[in-house]
């Protein structure tokens, strides 16, 4: 569903991403592990077509992608606010379905508190609910743990094992170790220097 072919991305003449190639198949979940400034972020920006290689290409067949990439960023209103806004661009789901996904990540009772006094976790739970609350085919997750307590991590890492389990092809890029062998991957690519090693 996703085909990379040699791919390289040169930004004001250093190397990104250098020879990348990889096949990322429907229902698969797919682990991008590396240290910071290795190219995962890049990587997912390819994916997500935020990007064009400067070599090389890039398929990808998933009509509908849930995406979080470095810091999410909110409108000054509530969470439930927040979500509806997104949700009326596509208009695919009705308030009760965004309801649902916020009692999924204990968001609920906060719905209605302006995003300003979110925590940074609550934050980056209210960014994983726009992932995937239309029902999104294919997610893009850059460091979706990041600033989430052991009871929040545990419920997301139960939330994304059982999206996969419904069918969905998840990538999450990470450089949280002990957190892989909770997740149900069917893949781990490793990458360095913008290489996959």
């Amino acid at each position: 569903m996703i085909k990379i072919n040699n791919v390289s991305k040169q930004i004001k003449n250093r190397n990104i991403l250098t020879n990348i190639s990889l096949d990322i198949n429907q229902n698969e979940m797919v682990i991008i592990q590396g240290h910071n400034g290795s190219g995962k972020t890049m990587l997912l920006r390819l994916i997500a077509g935020f990007i064009q290689p400067s070599t090389g290409t890039v398929s990808n067949d998933f009509s509908s992608i849930g995406v979080i990439i470095e810091k999410p960023e909110f409108l000054n209103i509530s969470g439930l606010e927040n979500l509806k806004y997104l949700a009326n661009i596509n208009n695919l789901i009705k308030e009760e379905d965004i309801l649902s996904c916020l009692k999924d990540l204990d968001l609920y009772n906060d719905r209605n508190l302006n995003v300003r006094k979110y925590s940074l976790g609550m934050k980056q739970k209210l960014a994983i609910i726009q992932s995937y609350m239309e029902n999104q085919e294919l997610l893009l997750l850059d460091e979706p743990f990041i600033a989430l307590d052991k009871s929040s991590i545990s419920t997301v890492v139960n939330l994304l094992n059982n999206l996969k389990e419904k069918g969905k092809t998840i990538v999450i890029a990470t450089h949280d170790n002990h957190l892989i062998s909770q997740l149900n991957h069917t893949k781990m690519i490793e990458m360095e220097n913008g290489e996959i090693v």
